[in-house]
């Protein structure tokens, strides 16, 4: 009975603080948020943003290029303050997906370079075996086995990996102390971090409270509802009821199934396409376009939500409450994934708009959730101690158009979850998310990459796909590519960088990377001349390959100032000014 008065009446009102906190987080620029959560991000030109996310008086710096829903996208920078660390990685769609480089500065006596493998955010071998799941390992092991980027946070904001492992190892302890039951995890998982607030560990959970923030906002992006309003506003006003049907009919089935009926939801998007014109005209030009969609967004969620809840609760006092949930450790928002992998979402028809705001914002905090990289180390930790068998991994990469009417598609099953993957394949359609109930492409069974000719489309129309593999826990689906169906071609101009050439971070402080395209594999240089005209760095490279190029560039013996950065591909050449501060 407990339990229930918990979902029924504290989950509204936490969400109701969410919509009124952590939500309004996406807005650029609110000065109510310094005492909550302190980051900058600035646009450096040439399609570059320079984000700066502070934790105490330390802080990282997040450099590269966005995609049209404001996901980080190609080569990026990540650089530490404390100890001037900092990763190189390719970024797709906002998660990591190539070779990551990570370079220590803090020993006393040698530089550390590390490379790590990730296929659509998920950690792989560089080899690109693959591994079938295995029982009682460690969360230590499987923190640093699979989250690498997240284990060399906790280290560049000083937390070595004998204080992590035996943070984590306590963690464990006081989670196995209580008898498994799978359903009770996140509230066994509360109770163990409660028990190490008041203790030596306060301050790595309190850096796990501002990285789960972080990386939760980030996640949220992905969010269905946010991708058709950001098409609603790229699309000449279609109204956004129409683009969920045509693009997302998957989540249109997701509501039915919870009892949303058609009408109420075309009603609920009718009320927010509203909302969203009455707050004014957006520049598509400006750099910041998505930031701004984003804020009018969740203006407008918050807006449609229930007027009770929102009549007693003011933004500030919202922002007040979620800062003393997160920041003072308390329950707080980690109690709101007390109801995370579980059925929260009644049915509601019929169905007014609030009630229907409130679905799809519950619907967004589940993804919000998932940047709790810990709580997911321990969750995988706690079920293969205890046997449980759990969903495989799988993602999904674009090959290429094979021809005007087919495309070739990469999946790969990463993990098995604990069982044999009898099933995998690739499902296609001509919407967002499809199923093996829209195409299914099957190719076998068990873990490991293959590849698909998917054929039988139509030229010039935009299609979706995503790997899908099955096990004896069901179906799981890897991340949704979209491509075009067109016949193949070569990039025949070799002078796409003079379009595309960035240097980053700038200003840059000891080392600097410089993104270019090339049409096709050729021989570049690249200088550094100064405000005298003398070259000071020089870099002869006889071949690079075509697509997207990356070159880092050590500073160190360069002093401060302005310079020119030259590429220069036989006689032409582009130039970008970069700027030393120290």
């Amino acid at each position: 009975m407990k339990k229930q008065l918990l979902k029924t009446v504290w989950w509204p009102t936490l969400l109701s603080l969410l919509t009124l906190g952590i939500f309004v987080l996406l807005a650029v620029g609110s000065n109510m948020l310094d005492n909550f959560m302190k980051y900058d991000v600035k646009y450096l030109g040439n399609g570059v943003y320079w984000e700066i996310e502070y934790f105490g008086d330390d802080h990282f710096e997040t450099t590269g290029k966005r995609d049209k829903k404001s996901r980080w996208q190609g080569p990026i920078e990540i650089f530490y303050t404390r100890d001037n660390s900092y990763e190189e990685v390719t970024m797709v769609n906002g998660v990591r997906h190539g070779t990551s480089k990570m370079t220590i500065n803090d020993f006393p006596h040698e530089t550390v370079v590390e490379t790590r493998c990730y296929n659509m955010g998920v950690e792989v071998p560089c080899n690109k075996s693959t591994g079938s799941g295995q029982t009682d390992i460690s969360a230590y092991r499987i923190l640093c086995e699979k989250y690498s980027w997240y284990f060399f946070s906790l280290y560049c904001f000083g937390f070595d990996s004998t204080y992590v492992e035996s943070y984590l190892d306590t963690l464990e302890t006081l989670l196995y102390s209580y008898e498994f039951e799978e359903a009770e995890f996140n509230i066994y998982y509360e109770d163990a971090l409660d028990k190490l607030g008041e203790t030596p560990y306060d301050s790595i959970i309190t850096l796990q409270s501002t990285l789960f923030l972080f990386q939760g906002l980030e996640e949220m992006k992905n969010a269905v509802l946010r991708l058709a309003v950001i098409d609603h506003y790229r699309s000449a006003d279609i109204p956004s009821y129409d683009i969920v049907t045509t693009t997302y009919p998957g989540y249109l089935h997701a509501l039915n199934d919870s009892g949303i009926l058609n009408q109420d939801f075309e009603q609920f998007c009718a009320d927010l396409d509203d909302s969203l014109t009455s707050y004014g005209s957006l520049d598509p030009e400006d750099p910041f376009y998505v930031d701004s969609i984003d804020s009018y967004l969740f203006r407008a969620l918050t807006g449609i939500m229930n007027s009770e809840l929102k009549s007693t609760l003011s933004p500030e006092a919202g922002l007040s409450l979620i800062n003393n949930l997160l920041i003072r450790k308390e329950r707080g928002l980690r109690s709101l994934s007390r109801y995370y992998n579980t059925s929260f979402k009644t049915p509601l028809s019929p169905a007014a708009s609030s009630d229907i705001a409130q679905y799809v914002l519950q619907d967004m905090v589940t993804l919000f959730i998932r940047g709790d990289i810990i709580r997911q180390v321990m969750r995988e930790a706690y079920l293969n101690r205890n046997g449980i068998v759990s969903l495989p991994v799988v993602t999904t990469e674009f090959t290429g158009n094979a021809s005007a009417t087919s495309v070739s598609i990469q999946g790969y099953v990463i993990g098995d979850g604990g069982a044999t993957v009898n099933n995998r394949g690739i499902a296609w359609a001509e919407t967002y998310n499809p199923t093996i109930e829209d195409h299914a492409l099957p190719s076998g069974s068990g873990t490991g990459s293959f590849v698909l000719l998917v054929d039988g489309l139509t030229e010039g129309k935009t299609y979706y796909a995503r790997t899908y593999g099955t096990n004896s826990a069901g179906t799981a689906y890897g991340n949704c590519i979209e491509f075009v169906a067109a016949a193949p071609t070569g990039i025949q101009d070799i002078n796409l960088f003079v379009h595309d050439f960035t240097v980053y971070p700038n200003p840059a402080k000891t080392s600097v990377t410089c993104s270019f395209r090339l049409g096709s594999p050729t021989g570049v240089t690249l200088k550094l001349i100064d405000m005298k005209g003398q070259v000071v760095l020089y870099r002869d490279f006889n071949m690079m390959p075509g697509g997207e190029n990356r070159i880092t560039l050590d500073l160190s013996g360069l002093g401060n100032g302005l310079y020119n950065c030259q590429l220069t591909n036989g006689t032409d050449h582009v130039v970008r000014k970069l700027e030393i501060v120290r």
